[in-house]
């Protein structure tokens, strides 16, 4: 592509995006597995908990906004992981 004109960031910004989509895509993956793992170990351990302590209920609150704010920096963070991998890999393999 620098052949016909093309700009270092022009070669370069399809790998940051990739980067970028690969890293979130990591993200989403790892909210889904640790939504449902969360879960079903919650219920396990509120079962046990209650069945040893000899009470009638246990209410465990999850606070539903803090969680939506971690499932959210954990995606966040899967991108800028991403990104900052490729632009580490652009540095060193492509030269421009």
């Amino acid at each position: 592509m620098k052949l016909v004109g093309a700009t270092n960031w022009f070669v370069r910004i399809p790998f940051l995006f990739e980067g970028f989509f690969e890293g979130f895509a990591g993200g989403i993956i790892s909210i889904i597995l640790l939504y449902f793992v969360g879960n079903f170990l919650l219920i396990r351990g509120e079962r046990v908990i209650v069945d040893t302590m000899r009470i009638k209920e246990l209410a465990i609150v999850g606070s539903s906004s803090v969680l939506l704010y971690v499932y959210i920096g954990v995606a966040v963070m899967g991108g800028l992981i991403g990104i900052l991998s490729s632009a580490i890999a652009l540095r060193r393999y492509v030269k421009i």
